[in-house]
């Protein structure tokens, strides 16, 4: 089921940013930074070259978000390289900004940026020229465009929540008898203490809609506590195999070490997988144990050979160069275990107790790399 993340309290105390990439390059520029106000829904879209380190993104933080609206509460994001790294991670600390990260593969939890860049590329897609190298022109039209425009959440501008009153885009016609004054800055507070409490309230009946039209199409989540033995949907994991098509639905299963909020879960993953190890629930089933306990088999316990300890190898199942090594690694999946514990090992490790596999794999694949001190193949 949908959990809509907390309302915030007024205009730019939570924000939620992304990145769209791989546009095409205008004016040395081929990426688009978006940042949103999660209450207003005002964006600000800024131009980003393909090259960029995390400290000049650090600077334009705080050109664009910090000079104009001060410092966030919290930051809503995926998990870029960008926003895990330890200088955008200590930067926030010490401004006592919390990051609200995505779990991997739950592009829901930013659904609100997601939301945005779908329509700033239909904007972009509209009006670019045919070389497409006039985006970065557009820019600023597409965010005016947008921030005037009004919400269906607020039912008021970005632009309107953010300053008390509407943009001006075309000038207007003088009236007769009618008199033009400034408000008092009494009148003009309360018009912005008023706005964001019907604000809030539309936010509020938005945010239960989009629940339950959500969990409609949605099941109620398993119960998963700490200790628990869970399979992991593989549609995001890459595995060694060379294509997903035949390779298995799920894996596991894993041991689940702690929960991280109520949505997503922390598991005790094989080193080799090397990929995050908090996933959302929506990944996640409990492990059904086999009801004959014979059927589950424990992995064995390594054999001693010369006074060393050796693990059964039950196939080789690839083989590649390792470039930065300079040498030929074998793909090896161990008798007793699973295939997402497979490890690329080198020929010294296998010239003792697989020399009969080796020798096959070559024979049914001649064209993968070979280590030379292979003989007979």
């Amino acid at each position: 089921m949908l959990q809509p993340l907390e309302i915030p309290y007024r205009p730019w105390t939570s924000i939620s940013m992304d990145f769209i990439v791989g546009l095409p390059e205008s004016s040395g520029f081929t990426k688009i930074w978006v940042i949103v106000d999660r209450f207003s829904k005002m964006a600000h879209y800024i131009p980003l070259p393909t090259l960029n380190k995390t400290e000049d993104l650090a600077k334009l933080f705080l050109k664009e978000v910090w000079r104009l609206h001060g410092l966030p509460d919290d930051i809503v994001s995926d998990r870029d390289s960008r926003f895990i790294s330890h200088f955008w991670q200590s930067l926030m600390s010490l401004l006592n900004v919390k990051l609200k990260m995505s779990t991997s593969f739950h592009p829901q939890t930013d659904g609100q940026t997601e939301r945005v860049n779908q329509t700033l590329e239909h904007y972009l897609r509209s009006y670019c020229s045919y070389q497409q190298d006039d985006w970065v022109e557009l820019l600023p039209l597409a965010e005016y465009a947008y921030n005037s425009a009004v919400s269906e959440s607020t039912k008021v501008s970005a632009f309107y929540a953010n300053y008390g009153y509407e943009p001006r885009t075309n000038w207007p016609a003088p009236k007769e008898g009618v008199e033009w004054n400034n408000p008092a800055s009494e009148v003009m507070i309360s018009q912005w203490e008023s706005i964001w409490q019907a604000m809030n309230a539309s936010l509020g009946k938005a945010r239960l809609r989009m629940a339950r039209w959500y969990d409609a199409h949605a099941l109620a989540p398993p119960e998963i506590k700490p200790g628990d033995e869970v399979m992991l949907d593989r549609r995001n994991v890459q595995t060694k195999r060379p294509l997903g098509k035949l390779d298995q639905k799920k894996m596991g299963p894993f041991k689940v070490l702690e929960a991280i909020g109520t949505r997503a879960y922390k598991l005790s993953l094989p080193p080799q997988m090397g990929i995050h190890p908090v996933f959302h629930v929506s990944l996640l089933e409990p492990y059904r144990a086999p009801v004959d306990p014979e059927r589950r088999v424990p992995p064995p316990e390594p054999e001693e050979v010369e006074g060393e300890q050796n693990w059964v190898v039950r196939e080789v199942a690839d083989s590649r160069v390792n470039k930065k090594r300079r040498r030929v690694e074998y793909l090896v999946l161990w008798e007793g275990y699973e295939n997402e514990d497979a490890t690329w090992e080198p020929w010294e490790h296998l010239k003792k107790s697989a020399e009969e596999a080796l020798r096959d794999f070559h024979m049914r694949y001649p064209k993968k790399p070979k280590d030379k001190r292979i003989v007979g193949v």
